[in-house]
């Protein structure tokens, strides 16, 4: 059996395919004498290795948890390059993510095969939260009681 690789090639991208994938359907580039089920069995061979593969990527946040910028398909790529996995982000899909949170990537190997990957976009410039014992806030000494009418008196009769 050919590997993966070798059977599927790369994907297709053009304005036809791009408008395509909103109905659920990609376009790649296969060998020659694939047929259709060893294209899926290669599919399925790709998205196992994908199996359990979570990510968190830190973007540059505001005060206010907005990044700058956003995280997207490209990002979620580069990520999973720097892990030894490489996709193209062309068959990436994902929710544009502008802020800190948690997200789902999809990526779609054939029309029956998708992978879904949690991708957790964390601050870049976040500062270490420690913890601190704190301690007890001092008690306050017993005042006697103030009667103002009473000093409105005091004070008119002078």
């Amino acid at each position: 059996m050919k590997s993966p690789y070798d059977v599927i090639i790369k994907p297709i991208i053009t304005e036809k395919t791009m408008a395509s994938t909103e109905e659920g359907k990609y376009t790649f580039v296969v060998a020659a004498d694939a047929e259709k089920p060893e294209i899926k069995a290669a599919a399925e061979k790709k998205a196992e290795g994908l199996q359990g593969v979570a990510l968190e990527i830190a973007a540059k946040v505001s005060s206010t948890g907005v990044t700058y910028g956003s995280v997207g398909a490209a990002a979620v790529a580069e990520a999973l390059k720097n892990m030894g996995i490489e996709i193209d982000r062309k068959i990436i899909t994902m929710r544009e993510a502008k802020a800190v949170g948690d997200y789902e990537a999809t990526v779609h190997f054939h029309k029956d095969v998708e992978v879904k990957i949690p991708v957790k976009v964390v601050a870049e410039n976040a500062p270490e939260v420690v913890e601190q014992p704190v301690a007890e806030a001092p008690v306050a000494e017993e005042v006697e009681e103030f009667d103002i009418e009473e000093e409105a008196d005091e004070l008119t009769e002078e």
